[in-house]
C-alpha cells in the first residue's frame, strides 16, 4: 500500500475544498447526497475523489442529468483554477475536471 506524502495529502485537501465550495450553493442536504450516492453505487469515499473524479462525474450525471453535471463541472473546474492559480485551458480536452485536477497536482507537488 502506497501512503501519500503530507504534500499529496494537502493537496487533496484543496482539491475536496474547491469541489466542496462549488457544492455550497447546493445546499448541505445535497451535497450530502452527491457523497452518499459515491460512497454507496462506486464504493468510493470523500477524501479518494481528487484521484478519481470521474466517478463523481457519473454520480453528478446521475443526480443532475447531463446538463447539470456539466454546469457542476464548470462550477469546479473554476474553483480549481482559483485555488491553484490555474489559466483557462485552450482545448476542451484541457477543460476536463480530470484534467485539471491533474494540471493543479503536477504543479501543486512540483512547487
Amino acid at each position: 500500500m502506497i501512503f501519500p506524502t503530507d504534500k499529496q495529502k494537502d493537496f487533496n485537501q484543496k482539491v475536496l475544498d474547491s469541489i466542496d465550495r462549488a457544492f455550497d450553493s447546493l445546499g448541505d442536504s445535497i451535497e450530502l447526497v452527491l457523497y452518499l450516492t459515491l460512497e454507496k453505487d462506486y464504493g468510493i469515499m470523500k477524501e479518494d475523489v481528487p484521484a478519481k473524479f470521474d466517478a463523481m462525474s457519473e454520480v453528478l450525471k446521475k443526480v443532475f442529468g447531463v446538463s447539470g453535471q456539466k454546469f457542476m463541472a464548470r462550477l469546479i473546474s473554476e474553483e480549481l483554477r482559483t485555488e491553484f492559480d490555474l489559466q483557462e485551458p485552450d482545448s476542451e480536452e484541457d477543460k476536463s475536471v480530470s484534467a485539471l485536477v491533474k494540471k493543479a497536482r503536477e504543479k501543486y507537488l512540483s512547487e
